[in-house]
């Protein structure tokens, strides 16, 4: 199953998820592996223990992606504040 949300990017398998949340909604931005069986709080982050299972979850996201059009969202982009950049200057 993969989800869009104000322009981040979940994906879950079994008992992995994978979520990639930018930087105007607080997230780095950067793809992230958690085990939600095992940590439901997604605290421990798997990246680095395993990193192809991430990539397998990238590719399933990616595919989603393409498969229903979804369209890229600015990283300065937040729903409650427009562009970053913008607020800035008000």
């Amino acid at each position: 199953m993969a989800i869009e949300l104000f322009g981040n990017s979940y994906v879950i398998a079994g008992h992995d998820k994978a979520i990639r949340v930018r930087p105007a909604m607080y997230g780095d931005g950067e793809w992230h592996l958690y085990d939600i069986e095992r940590d439901p709080a997604e605290s421990r982050p798997l990246d680095e223990e395993h990193p192809r299972q991430l990539e397998k979850m990238v590719a399933l996201y990616e595919a989603y992606a393409a498969e229903k059009g979804i369209v890229p969202v600015a990283d300065n982009w937040s729903p409650w504040h427009g562009f970053l950049d913008d607020a800035k200057r008000k």
